[in-house]
């Protein structure tokens, strides 16, 4: 028989409640259209809680409903103790509650629904706390909340209740992702959510209240955790950090806000002259009339100052709105788009000046979706000598900063012999290198295959 749900309930001490809390989650479950089975793994508990799994277990097993019980003989933390019990899982969706049910379990069926339409592949209750003036409250509240903006400033995340103890999947979706996981404690809640992120899965947050069980002593260190935590994410960071800035939104850095900081930014970069040579080499090889698409097109300035004259079909798609604006006023065809998850329209030529290392270490693919949709060529610039590429000086990572388009890589930057060896490792066609701008930027001319 085929399971929906597979519902891990980690144990550790939660006898006084346990019966009494999993026959609430079993009444909603069975209001439900779902079939479920229980999986409960318990952490070596010092109370009774080990005979209350054997009496509900037993009372499942008589009710037809699937039971698991695994007993650890030590301590495996939070994260691996979920981890194993997805691993256990039978079911198409499985995830877990906190059993003290402190979030309550009414909120189960509509996280189930999110992920049986397919509408999410991850979802969670995000918790909000009812309001009790008391030290411990205010404490816990503040670093919940510290600890939102925290993860979404360092992992560029959405501002997502990262630790809630209340998380489904589609399970299918979810394994190859746990496989990347290192940390078994708290901080894999955090982590399992950023590698969900990063690899793309939809994610729904539900909002809950959250009411504190005055008979339960929580198992949360506040002063040693918190500093655990802070350790955890420098960690992850310094591990998925490319990662973590193909996946998230930021705010975009001044040059991107303020469009007229970024033309005094490149004026300042390149000499006038060399800015029109750049220009020039990409519109040389333009045929008059000829559809062209220009990714990243910023203010569109390949298109105003050469391609307008000769009649090109021109399309400029950029992630930054605060570019396209200005250019749909100047009748120029463009509109906002994001390279990382839509198509790139067919066109005679597809063109990207000064902004594939946003793209690092997805370079490679981005180049081959452009050519599958160039009919005659691809054509980039790349800037190959540049400050933030030589230096990690103050100077160069407050220029970072400032040139964030708001997603994608800011930290790297390609040498002459990096790009090249990124043309060499292709199956491209490469039909002609060069460098111009005073060896600034290197041009790259590649062969369509649309």
């Amino acid at each position: 028989m085929s399971i929906d749900l597979s519902l891990i309930i980690p144990c550790l001490n939660e006898a006084p409640h346990l019966e009494k809390n999993v026959a609430v989650v079993e009444e909603v479950l069975s209001a439900t259209r779902f079939s479920y089975e229980l999986i409960f793994i318990d952490e070596v508990s010092e109370d009774e809680t080990r005979e209350a799994v054997s009496r509900i277990a037993e009372d499942a097993r008589a009710r037809g409903v699937p039971c698991r019980v695994v007993l650890h003989q030590e301590r495996r933390g939070r994260g691996g103790t979920v981890m194993e019990g997805l691993r256990l899982a039978q079911g198409r969706m499985a995830g877990f509650l906190d059993i003290d049910l402190e979030v309550s379990a009414v909120y189960l069926p509509m996280l189930l629904a999110e992920i049986d339409s397919g509408r999410a592949e991850v979802a969670i209750v995000g918790r909000h706390y009812s309001l009790v003036l008391t030290p411990v409250f205010i404490l816990r509240h503040i670093l919940s909340v510290g600890y939102r903006w925290l993860a979404q400033s360092v992992l560029a995340l959405p501002r997502l209740d990262t630790e809630t103890g209340y998380k489904f999947f589609n399970r299918g979706k979810i394994l190859p992702i746990i496989d990347e996981c290192v940390h078994q404690g708290w901080f894999w809640d955090t982590e399992v959510m950023a590698l969900a992120f990063t690899h793309g899965l939809e994610i729904r947050e539900q909002p809950g209240l959250f009411l504190r069980n005055k008979d339960k002593k929580s198992t949360v260190r506040i002063f040693r955790d918190t500093v655990d935590y802070f350790k955890a994410l420098r960690e992850f960071s310094a591990r998925h950090g490319e990662q973590l800035l193909i996946a998230g939104r930021r705010q975009p850095g001044l040059f991107y806000r303020f469009p007229l900081l970024y033309t005094l930014f490149m004026k300042a970069a390149y000499r006038k002259k060399s800015l029109r040579e750049r220009f020039q080499k990409v519109a040389r090889r333009i045929e008059p009339g000829s559809r062209v698409v220009e990714l990243c097109c910023g203010q569109g300035h390949l298109y105003l100052s050469h391609l307008k004259e000769v009649g090109a079909d021109y399309t400029g798609l950029d992630l930054n709105p605060h570019f396209i604006r200005p250019l749909e006023n100047c009748g120029a065809n463009c509109r906002v788009f994001d390279l990382w998850t839509e198509e790139i329209p067919r066109a005679d030529y597809v063109i990207m000046m000064s902004s594939l290392y946003h793209f690092h270490p997805r370079s490679a693919e981005i180049l081959e979706r452009m050519a599958a949709a160039a009919e005659k060529e691809v054509i980039i610039t790349e800037p190959v000598h540049n400050i933030l590429g030589r230096s990690r000086s103050w100077l160069a990572l407050i220029l970072a900063r400032m040139a964030d388009p708001g997603r994608g890589n800011t930290t790297f930057r390609y040498t002459p012999e990096s790009l090249q060896e990124l043309l060499d490792g292709s199956d491209l066609e490469v039909l002609e290198t060069e460098t111009v701008s005073q060896g600034r930027e290197m041009v790259a001319v590649i062969k369509g295959r649309g």
